[in-house]
């Protein structure tokens, strides 16, 4: 399996919840572990977004790094569920976590080593 990077362009994403709303409360969702729209929740309203949560990953914190982990971790778990299932010749990561680069794919990539 080869993991690709997909780098979407500008501010505005149509995502699966504005799609299927009900997804977001979905039990397992990966939305509720990364999903920008839960980080509020999932920081117990420290962070704001993704970005701000990985800035202060990136800057030392230990709380911000131990939140980062666990959403790659649950990144990873469900990107194997997937690969165990279809095993694809290719798994591409898009979308808002994508921008967060090497903080997201070096991680992501010793996980599903």
């Amino acid at each position: 399996m080869k993991l690709i990077e997909e780098e979407s362009e500008g501010d505005i994403e149509a995502d699966h919840e504005d799609l299927v709303p009900w997804y977001r409360n979905f039990t397992g969702s990966i939305e509720l572990e990364i999903g920008h729209k839960t980080v509020a929740a999932r920081s117990g309203g420290r962070f704001r977004s993704t970005r701000e949560l990985v800035e202060a990953h990136l800057a030392g914190d230990a709380e911000a790094t131990r939140l980062w982990e666990r959403s790659v971790k649950a990144l990873a778990a469900c990107v194997t569920s997937i690969v165990n299932v279809l095993d694809p010749e290719a798994v591409i990561i898009g979308g808002g976590a994508a921008k967060a680069g090497p903080a997201l794919f070096e991680p992501l990539a010793a996980h599903l080593d």
